[in-house]
């Protein structure tokens, strides 16, 4: 996970991973400006309750990856499975499209391959793109949103 701080009038970018064997690492950089974006915990809140059993039935691991996005840019179920995310719960999308200078994040879900070996559509090191999420506050943000069907829309 990659954010931003600004506390006092010192800006930093800070960087957390976590290996495969649990082992968390940091790094940070001071910057010249804390672009605009969500707090750390209000992601976090919403990345924690993603139900990751419903959307992978593979045991053997997973990645998730948080990007600030800003500008135009759309998602297509056609090449990748999307879905909104609302208090734990997720509902299927078809077409998600942003034209916004505010910035929005997409939750990408990696799943990793048993044996470590690589297939179409995975990225190296044997990993898998398994879905795309987003929030409803930030499907808020989008031009348009296109539920897969109309009983799978989420209320706020």
């Amino acid at each position: 996970m990659n954010f931003y701080g600004d506390d006092e009038g010192l800006h930093q970018w800070y960087r957390v991973a976590v290996s495969p064997t649990s082992v968390v690492t940091w790094d940070s950089l001071a910057v010249d400006a804390v672009p605009p974006g969500e707090h750390p915990l209000v992601l976090l809140s919403e990345i924690e309750r993603i139900p990751y059993r419903e959307l992978n039935a593979q045991d053997t691991g997973l990645i998730v990856e948080v990007d600030a996005q800003y500008g135009d840019l759309a998602y297509d179920a056609r090449y990748g499975s999307l879905f909104a995310l609302h208090r734990g719960e997720v509902a299927p999308l078809e077409r998600v499209v942003f034209s916004t200078g505010e910035p929005w994040y997409d939750t990408a879900v990696f799943c990793r391959t048993g044996d470590g070996s690589t297939s179409e559509g995975s990225t190296p090191g044997g990993n898998t793109h398994c879905c795309t999420l987003f929030t409803f506050r930030d499907l808020g943000k989008a031009e348009t949103v296109d539920y897969r069907n109309a009983e799978s829309s989420l209320d706020a």
